[in-house]
């Protein structure tokens, strides 16, 4: 037997089907005996035989007349035939789920969906489309388990749709089956790219349609994320230049030296330094041309110095630029008095430091030698006592005639400039303004003065050596013209700064007589034989020749002063 609840109505059953519909389970309530019964002898008929839902009634007690039409209760239910639903079929429950005032048991159509009930798959639930998703014969309407997945409607989160495993990924209550957003994502399952993972900015990096959520190829570089080692950056090849488990991909620091790749000078070669011999970008771990002289490495004589002649004096493969012998002859250019020339004996017959190999003036009794020496060297301001001198006289130009020409040897050193305040002996002062000439700073080279080649170089701290080692080896005269419009004492200046000199020198290019008391110190050069010298120079278009001196210049010495007030 079995209990099925209809709204209020409680009915017993010998199976679920004859209650769902009486008519297929036995007949409808034919009442043999009605409520007057076949007509008895006395005791009353015994009832008819009912429907499985409705043992039937007894008839009335008779007199085994004809049924008692006047009777106020027909079917003999307890209800008077004018209050009963269905006075012609006992019903004591009055049931009538249609509640269109005919009771159940004598209703055509109960639930009163338009369907008779012998064809009603739900007769006493409303379903005029008679829905039966699981094919059962029983419409959902009605059906306990409506899906059919084993799960009763009162606890299955998909009551229309089989889940029987009851999967709800969003633990919203509804089934993963029937939900419309699976993972809860705000993202409907139709146009969500992983339905079953939740990612509301639907992200998909590869553009594969699956989203980075769910992808198991994020970059689809055909290499499952579990083991890529650039999971969102397509590296097939998963190259990875420092082994940190990093792909260059995705590496910010491919070659592993702690400098990010944006900031590095290599990025595929560790190089912590960063050192760029040559500036151009490229650190020197990768750069094909380290010294930015156009030449590759592999091909350059001298690969960390710039020589794009590849000069190599020696051909010892080893550039000049490089090369600490040039010359190859055992000797260091540093140390070599003819770095250019081989000389491994360093032979120096007249000892002026330039050895005889490279020396275009040997002469065994020396050269002759002008001197500039430092000017007060206790620096006490002291000058000489002055004689008589012609009155100041604008001076045109002061030069050396021919302009000098060098050749470098590559030591830079300071040279003592023609400054453009000039001094007469008795003091006064004026500028020579766009006449002076300034010989500025200069490399250790050569110059020309009248044809003839005169070496210049520094003794430490004291004097500006100019050596003459090719002159006239008949009279051993030196030509050092100056054109000047008035005796003068040209001021020389080195290392000054604006206003007060540092330190200077004096060449006396007037004659002695033009000074009285004076004290010329004779400064022996200390690079330079002494031999009879002729100085020559011009005045006012007048060309002198001094012999005052011989062997080296005497120097005429001289304090230090300050300018100001005697510059314009």
């Amino acid at each position: 037997m079995r209990w099925l609840h209809i709204a209020k109505f409680v009915l017993l059953c010998s199976s679920l089907a004859a209650c769902i519909n009486p008519v297929l389970g036995g007949s409808q309530d034919n009442d043999a005996g009605g409520d007057g019964g076949a007509g008895g002898s006395g005791a009353g008929a015994q009832g008819g035989t009912g429907g499985d839902c409705d043992a039937g009634s007894g008839g009335d007690p008779g007199s085994g007349g004809a049924p008692d039409s006047n009777d106020a209760d027909r079917d003999g239910d307890g209800h008077d035939n004018d209050t009963d639903n269905c006075p012609e079929d006992p019903n004591h429950v009055q049931s009538d789920v249609d509640g269109d005032g005919l009771g159940d048991v004598c209703d055509a159509d109960i639930d009163g969906d338009l369907l008779p009930n012998h064809d009603d798959n739900c007769v006493y639930a409303p379903n005029p489309m008679q829905p039966d998703v699981d094919g059962d014969g029983l419409g959902d309407a009605c059906d306990l388990d409506a899906d059919g997945d084993g799960v009763l409607l009162s606890s299955d989160n998909c009551p229309l749709v089989a889940n029987a495993d009851q999967a709800d990924a969003n633990q919203d209550g509804t089934g993963d089956a029937c939900d419309a957003d699976i993972d809860g994502d705000a993202v409907s399952n139709e146009e969500d790219n992983c339905p079953h993972t939740a990612n509301v900015d639907q992200i998909d990096t590869d553009g594969d349609g699956s989203g980075d959520a769910c992808d198991v190829d994020l970059d689809d570089d055909d290499v499952p994320n579990a083991i890529d080692n650039c999971v969102a950056v397509g590296n097939p090849d998963q190259a990875d230049l420092d082994a940190d488990l990093h792909g260059d991909a995705c590496d910010d620091d491919d070659d592993g030296d702690g400098i990010a790749d944006g900031s590095d000078t290599c990025e595929q070669v560790p190089n912590a330094s960063q050192i760029d011999a040559d500036g151009d970008g490229d650190g020197d771990a990768c750069d094909t041309d380290l010294d930015g002289d156009e030449v590759p490495n592999v091909a350059d004589n001298c690969p960390a110095a710039a020589n794009a002649d590849q000069a190599d004096f020696d051909g010892d493969a080893l550039g000049d630029a490089c090369d600490d012998d040039d010359d190859g002859d055992g000797v260091a250019d540093l140390e070599d008095n003819c770095p250019f020339d081989v000389n491994p004996d360093q032979l120096d017959a007249d000892g002026n430091m330039i050895g005889d190999a490279c020396d275009l003036g040997i002469d065994e009794r020396g050269g002759a030698c002008l001197a500039v020496g430092v000017v007060d060297p206790d620096y006490d301001n002291s000058w000489p006592t002055p004689g008589t001198a012609p009155s100041p006289e604008t001076i045109d130009t002061v030069t050396f005639s021919p302009a000098y020409t060098e050749r470098s040897s590559g030591t830079s050193m300071p040279i003592v400039s023609l400054y453009a305040d000039y001094h007469l002996s008795d003091g006064s002062a004026w500028d020579g303004g766009a006449g002076s000439t300034s010989m500025g700073r200069m490399s250790l080279g050569w110059i020309t003065v009248e044809g003839s080649t005169i070496r210049y170089h520094m003794v430490p701290d004291s004097f500006l050596i100019i050596e003459k080692t090719d002159y006239d080896s008949g009279d051993h005269s030196a030509h050092f013209r100056f054109e000047t419009l008035a005796p003068l004492v040209i001021v020389a200046e080195r290392g000054s700064t604006v206003g007060t000199l540092e330190t200077e020198a004096l060449l006396m290019m007037d004659r002695p007589a033009n000074y009285r008391d004076s004290r010329f110190n004779y400064l022996s050069a200390p690079l330079c034989s002494a031999v009879p010298l002729m100085v020559t120079y011009e005045l006012r278009g007048t060309t002198f020749q001094e012999t005052t001196f011989s062997g080296s210049f005497e120097f005429f010495s001289v304090a230090t002063f300050d300018l100001t007030g005697h510059r314009p």
